[in-house]
């Protein structure tokens, strides 16, 4: 019978719900506090790969609720481009003039551009949280923000983080779609 015990212990230990990986307590109040952010805006850089060909620039974004404004200036202007709008009714705006409604915002950034990523999902991904509305796989670093992200057939590797007001946000973010696109961003300035 005394041998008994401990090993019913370690049964019934072994059957008390334990941490699973799950997300720290920190974040669970950390993305509930940026999903609601009103608004906010970014200044960096920005570096794609898509195949052989390698664009960079600048990068600027404007967020206020759902309305966006992107720009994206290359070396001396060539490719630049600007996204505005909400997500279910964004124009795109090449350098020359040309204008595109992007219903299929994805689709038709990779017809127009060359490269395709989800807008209404990198909005989300770009401030340190996955989209609300999709299924995700995520990593904390030690001070429970988001260290990788895995949605919609990205990865999201989010590399250094930087004081902006009363928040740590991204600095540093690489984005992984297969061997299609890689994306690198340097945010060098925020404002919340």
């Amino acid at each position: 019978m005394r041998g008994f015990l401990p090993v019913l212990l370690l049964c019934v230990a072994g059957c008390v719900p334990g941490q699973r990986g799950d997300a720290p307590a920190d974040w669970v109040s950390r993305s509930a506090a940026l999903a609601e952010l009103p608004a906010w805006s970014l200044d960096g850089r920005i570096a794609l790969q898509v195949g052989q060909r390698g664009f960079n620039g600048a990068l600027s974004w404007q967020q206020a609720g759902d309305e966006m404004s992107i720009n994206f200036r290359g070396p001396l202007g060539a490719g630049a481009f600007r996204v505005t709008g909400t997500t279910g009714a964004l124009v795109l705006e090449s350098a020359n003039g040309d204008t595109y409604l992007l219903d299929d915002p994805q689709g038709t950034l990779s017809a127009e551009l060359g490269w395709g990523v989800p807008l209404d999902a990198l909005r989300y991904w770009v401030i340190g949280l996955p989209h609300p509305a999709y299924e995700a796989r995520e990593s904390f670093d030690p001070t429970g923000r988001l260290a990788t992200l895995e949605q919609l057939d990205w990865r999201v590797l989010y590399e250094r983080y930087q004081a902006a007001g009363d928040w740590e946000m991204p600095r540093k973010i690489r984005l992984h779609n297969g061997d299609q696109v890689s994306i690198r961003i340097v945010i060098s300035r925020w404002s919340l």
